[in-house]
């Protein structure tokens, strides 16, 4: 479930979630965009979801990456 694996990789969730708003928040100003923020909002929980999805499996298939994960994060 997406909610065991945001759990488990809360501290990457948190971090990549900042970093996807003010990208998001960056490019609307750059385009000059009026968005709503509830778009914003959608757009960020999908890419967190889909970005935490992929570092799950990545760190499931590959022995080094857990060990660099454990050793940022552990």
């Amino acid at each position: 479930s997406y909610i065991d694996i945001l759990g488990r990789y809360s501290l990457v969730s948190y971090i990549w979630q900042m970093c996807v708003i003010a990208s998001l928040g960056a490019l609307r100003t750059r385009l000059a965009v009026d968005d709503s923020y509830i778009v914003d909002f959608f757009i960020a929980i999908i890419i967190l979801l889909l970005s935490i999805q992929i570092l799950n499996t990545v760190l499931k298939n590959s022995v080094r990456a857990k060990r660099y994960y454990s050793w940022l994060f552990g």
